[in-house]
């Protein structure tokens, strides 16, 4: 993806190290998730391996996001896209964290169901020590 948002921005140049997901990081926020979306539950693996699914960082590496599981989101490649290409956020409400969506995204693909997220919570590790905290 990271490439993807420099092509977009016609940036030259190579990537530092640090924005570079790190094995461990993701390994790690997957298993927390236990292998599932935060947002919509999906699951997929081949021979044991996720398929469509990685871990983000909730603030970029590249702008101080530390390799924290608290600090990290299981996403499908959908959710995913979507959140680092800043279409989606959370928000910390009294019933939990609550995904925030871009007025300016266009659900055009209504099986995306993308618009009708902010309805729904976060899904969160089952592990207190693991989720997600606040002043990210």
């Amino acid at each position: 993806m990271h490439g993807a948002i420099l092509s977009a921005v016609d940036f030259v140049g190579g990537l530092p190290s640090s924005a570079v997901p790190c094995r461990q990081f993701e390994n790690a926020v997957l298993d927390a998730y236990d292998r599932r979306c935060a947002v919509c539950d999906f699951s997929l693996d081949l021979a044991g391996m996720p398929l469509g699914l990685g871990a983000a960082h909730i603030k970029w590496p590249i702008a101080g996001g530390p390799d924290q599981v608290q600090k990290g989101l299981a996403l499908c490649g959908i959710h995913q896209a979507t959140w680092e290409r800043g279409a989606n956020s959370l928000a910390l409400g009294s019933a939990g964290f609550r995904i925030l969506v871009s007025s300016a995204l266009g659900d055009r693909e209504p099986d995306l169901d993308l618009l009708r997220l902010p309805a729904r919570s976060l899904r969160l590790p089952a592990d207190f020590t693991e989720r997600v905290s606040a002043g990210w």
